[in-house]
């Protein structure tokens, strides 16, 4: 449409008297984008970069020139014409070093050059030969090389359409020095900081000398990060990896390597550490809008709005070994908008919790995990909340208990969790039981009696999505896999001399369930230009209860709708299946054992910071197992889901603000699986008396997706 260049047209418009006004004008000037002028200087100079890239990619005799063309209306056709020729392909590698030493290091890693006979020749190939030629040599000891020193040549003239590569490695001017291996010899680690006393006291570990003027920190867990070694020689990779290690600990906000050289080709190494401050305090007032989902923090939410507050005390070095602590502090009072009741109150939701978060620097159970830890990270997380929430039709106390390890590898992170304990104590109020119709209350007495969940799980999610990063972004969540309440079956089972048949073990005098779960999440990001982007996401999960329990516990279940989700429908107001309750307000059962969704959202700049957007989703939630508690309709089945899609369009309103986005999403319902007629589809009402009731209305924070 281009838009923005009607917007600057309209404000050079005589046509229209109205846009007399001059801020009007000026408005329009500054939102719009001009037109661009045609400057023959600009289309020789776009000529001569085309023909400079071909020959950068081996058509060293393209020929590239324009032609423009101009219609009625004065708008001006530039067309490049281009003529490459015939690639150059490289017919002969040759290298010529003073020093036979640094000749044979090159040809015994030939193997690995980006330069091969017969392939074509591309000068973006030639540097990252000259990057790998040097960091091979700055592996092997050479510290004084420089990539300066690598020169190709390239010669055209011994035979036609194809090129002899010549490698040169130039002498510097101090001969011989860059060309000698260097040994590390003493390596020194200082620890300097402003809060502690200076002090002479040294401690040595591994022939490295630790002076660490009395900051409280194990110097084992600082020994343990550094990979360079006395009488090895040096290595750039092991420079950079301890650098990252050592930041990786997180106490130290600068980290300086500093290489001496002495006599004899030899090194010395002086670690300089910098600590920040170890504690701190931090208080965070919120802003809430949230959708039910299955955090723990958020459990029991519809689409809620409300205030919040969290205050966390930080602890970089709690126990001297770069043990960092967390411990927060949150108050949540919020409004839950319902069709069903009045309470007359604007919060009726309110929830406070205490979480302490323990990281450890490596792990330290699972031995194995501490290896080869050249390219990824390895942290110990142990948590520990409390949550209490009074909610409309119930009060819950939720007590988790986590143990998983975080491993950190490029973009990919790893959750490994041995050990997930979750105890959960519910309470539902009467008022609420007399609106569940009587098919349906068992099935929640069952939900939200007390239970204790204890699961295992791997997750792993990767992302390359950087925030004002003009470029394409993937983004994969995944909960590879999580099970539950084997570990109890296993051992009842055991001391049980009566054998009790299924669903009556208990274990504390609470329930447990024993479930398997998995599900993906995947988002993909394409940027058209700078104004235009698309946004996609697909998202399936299953989760099976199996022995001890025939129902999958509420906080492990599948709920579809609202911002992040189906936005033509409120949070728990659709599904499973195609099931349509008649009795008002039973939401609570709206939950289940299998989703599929997808969403699609075209996005573009509107007026600073307005961004606007077209989005369409798609999908339901449904059930897997067959029993008492779930209607026929509920049950998932290959040859009718697609008819028990909703499908819903809408535009969407986002204001960024740079530091956060502000987002509102109007959804419009185009097919409803619990409308018998014309098969769901509910668009022919668009348009007609009674269909906004159709539509939604959802505030959000940042992206839905």
């Amino acid at each position: 449409m281009r838009f923005h260049l009607r917007m600057y047209n309209m404000a050079t418009s005589t046509k229209d008297s109205t846009k007399n006004n001059k801020k009007v004008r000026k408005f329009l000037r500054k939102v719009g984008d001009p037109p661009v002028i045609f400057d023959s200087s600009y289309a020789e100079r776009s000529a001569r970069n085309i023909q400079q890239f071909l020959f950068n990619k081996g058509y060293f005799f393209a020929e590239v020139h324009y032609t423009n063309s101009q219609n009625k209306s004065k708008k001006t056709k530039v067309t490049y014409h281009v003529n490459p020729g015939k690639v150059f392909q490289i017919s002969e590698y040759k290298i010529i070093c003073p020093d036979t030493s640094l000749e044979k290091i090159i040809w015994s890693e030939i193997s690995n050059s980006f330069i091969k006979r017969k392939s074509t020749l591309n000068f973006e190939q030639l540097e990252k030969e000259r990057n790998r030629i040097d960091l091979d040599f700055k592996e092997r000891g050479f510290y004084l090389f420089k990539k300066e020193y690598i020169d190709f040549e390239i010669d055209t003239l011994h035979s036609k359409h194809s090129a002899k590569v010549i490698l040169n490695i130039i002498s510097p001017e101090e001969k011989g020095k860059a060309f000698l291996p260097y040994t590390i010899d003493t390596i020194q680690v200082r620890i300097f900081s402003p809060y502690y006393p200076m002090s002479t006291t040294q401690k040595w570990i591994d022939n490295i000398q630790y002076i660490q003027n009395d900051f409280p920190l194990n110097p084992k867990h600082v020994h343990e990060r550094i990979m360079v070694k006395s009488n090895r020689f040096y290595n750039q990779k092991e420079v950079d990896e301890t650098y990252r290690r050592l930041g990786e600990l997180g106490v130290f906000d600068n980290i300086e390597l500093l290489f001496i050289p002495q006599k004899n080709e030899k090194l010395n190494l002086v670690i300089t550490l910098t600590p920040g401050h170890m504690q701190s305090y931090t208080a965070e007032p919120q802003l809430i809008s949230s959708d039910l989902n299955n955090q723990i923090a958020n459990a029991g939410n519809y689409r809620n709005y409300g205030l919040a507050g969290v205050v966390t005390y930080t602890h970089k070095n709690i126990f001297k070994g770069a043990e960092k602590l967390d411990i927060s502090l949150s108050l949540r009072a919020e409004s839950q908008f319902r069709n069903d009741q009045q309470t007359g109150r604007l919060f009726n939701n309110f929830q406070t919790g205490i979480t302490a978060n323990l990281f450890l620097p490596n792990s330290r159970i699972l031995k194995t995990l501490n290896l080869n830890k050249s390219k990824s990270s390895i942290k110990t997380l142990i948590s520990l909340s409390y949550f209490y929430e009074n909610n409309l039709d119930f009060n819950r106390n939720l007590l988790p208990l986590t143990y998983s390890y975080q491993i950190f590898r490029g973009k990919s992170n790893w959750v490994i969790t041995p050990t997930e304990i979750f105890f959960s104590k519910s309470k539902i109020e009467a008022s609420f039981l007399d609106k569940i119709s009587q098919e349906n209350i068992e099935f929640v007495k069952r939900l939200f009696s007390s239970n204790l969940i204890t699961s295992s799980g791997i997750r792993w999610n990767y992302t390359n999505y950087k925030k004002n990063n003009l470029k394409d972004y993937v983004v994969w969540r995944t909960n590879i896999l999580e099970f539950g309440g084997n570990l109890h079956r296993l051992s009842r089972q055991l001391i049980d001399t009566e054998k009790q048949n299924d669903t009556s073990y208990k274990f504390l005098n609470v329930s447990y369930f024993q479930y398997v779960k998995s599900e993906i999440d995947f988002r993909y990001g394409k940027l058209i230009d700078a104004n235009n982007s698309i946004a996609f996401r697909f998202n399936v999960g299953a989760g099976l209860p199996f022995g001890n329990e025939n129902i999958l516990p509420f906080d492990k279940r599948f709920f579809i709708g609202g911002s992040n989700s189906l936005r033509g429908w409120r949070p728990r107001t659709i599904g499973p299946g195609s099931y349509r309750d008649t009795a008002a307000g039973t939401r609570i059962d709206r939950s289940g054992e299998f989703i599929i969704q997808t969403s699609f959202e075209y996005r573009f700049n509107f007026i600073k910071p307005l961004e606007l957007a077209l989005f369409v989703d798609a999908g339901n939630i449904w059930n897997l197992t067959t029993n008492d508690f779930h209607a026929e309709e509920e049950v998932f089945k290959w040859n009718r889901f697609l008819g028990q899609s909703a499908i819903n369009s809408g535009i969407g309103f986002r204001f960024d603000f740079e530091f956060f986005l502000f987002r509102l999403d109007w959804g419009i319902q185009l097919k409803d699986p619990e409308i018998i007629q014309n098969n769901g589809w509910v668009a022919s009402q668009i348009g007609k008396t009674g269909w906004l009731d159709n539509t939604v209305l959802n505030l959000g924070i940042g992206y839905p997706f």
